[in-house]
């Protein structure tokens, strides 16, 4: 297969790079673009890529630790458009288990916002300063 996918390639004038190019039987699986394809039980799954995701919560912890002395509204509008635009790449695919794996380091990482942020105050009281019931 690989000859004949090398010659293709060579009539358009391109070629295949031996150091990126890996051949993998679909049941093993591989990533793509940010996703991972794979065969589970006779059914190919699409869900995102482990290496992504970790990337992504890392990202987010960030965003919200440098944003700590941004007001309330313009941090959650950063945050906001930061998971709107992650959450709409992988909708199409098999991602719900993946969504609710982010929610936790999202949740801790405003939870240690909002603890640095009023460092005095109870637990209940920041609950019912930061969200509706």
């Amino acid at each position: 297969m690989k000859p004949a996918l090398e010659a293709f390639l060579v009539e358009r004038g391109l070629t295949l790079s031996q150091e990126k190019t890996r051949i993998a039987h679909i049941n093993e699986g591989f990533d793509f673009l940010g996703c991972s394809l794979r065969k589970y039980n006779g059914k190919l799954l699409t869900r995102p890529a482990t290496d992504k995701v970790r990337a992504f919560a890392e990202k987010i912890r960030t965003l919200i630790k440098r944003g700590v002395a941004l007001p309330t509204f313009q941090l959650l509008i950063r945050l906001n458009r930061v998971l709107r635009g992650w959450l709409n790449y992988y909708r199409p695919w098999v991602s719900k288990a993946t969504f609710t794996l982010i929610d936790t380091p999202v949740y801790q990482a405003l939870w240690w916002w909002m603890r640095r942020r009023h460092k005095n105050r109870q637990k209940h009281w920041l609950y019912g300063h930061y969200t509706r019931p």
